[in-house]
């Protein structure tokens, strides 16, 4: 027969006694710089290419030193953020049609019951990139292709990597 041994002393309320800040002197030190941490309330205007670059620097943090992804970030019609971030990994270096195509159809969905008549903005993230490298140029290119032909405005296209990132150009909105 198997016991269970819960004789050690673990109350509930003292958990509820600890501090933000509580544990600055041990090796945990309460840093949350860089982690992705969203800087501000959704609601944000972005009424520029630099807000909305700006803005996916900081949702996407410390990813940006990782392997390639796709994050959109959806807003409203009036151009505010909303809470709604989609970061989605393991993406091929080469932008698969049906998978694009898929995608946008997903978003248009996503849009529509979260932001109706609003648009996405997208970081194409990767360890080096940030500018006009393959991926990024193929990922853009795919993706507004897709967006547009399903209905979907895109508000900016970012190229980020872990040293550089830019705003790549679209078709005018």
């Amino acid at each position: 027969m198997t016991t269970f041994d819960d004789s050690w002393d673990d109350e509930l309320e003292d958990d509820f006694e600890d501090e933000f800040e509580d544990d600055r002197e041990g090796e945990f030190e309460d840093n949350l710089e860089g982690f992705g941490v969203a800087p501000g309330p959704p609601g944000s205007l972005l009424a520029s290419d630099e807000e909305v670059h700006e803005l996916l620097l900081r949702l996407v943090g410390p990813e940006r030193g990782g392997p390639p992804a796709v994050w959109v970030l959806l807003l409203d019609r009036d151009r505010r953020a909303t809470p709604f971030v989609l970061p989605i990994g393991d993406v091929p270096t080469i932008a698969d049609r049906a998978l694009v195509v898929q995608l946008a159809r997903t978003l248009r969905i996503v849009l529509g019951r979260n932001a109706p008549g609003g648009s996405v903005a997208v970081a194409l993230v990767r360890r080096g990139g940030g500018d006009r490298g393959t991926f990024e140029i193929g990922w853009s290119t795919a993706l507004v292709e897709a967006l547009t032909q399903v209905g979907v405005p895109v508000r900016a296209v970012v190229a980020i990597g872990r040293d550089r990132s830019r705003v790549l150009p679209t078709p005018r909105r």
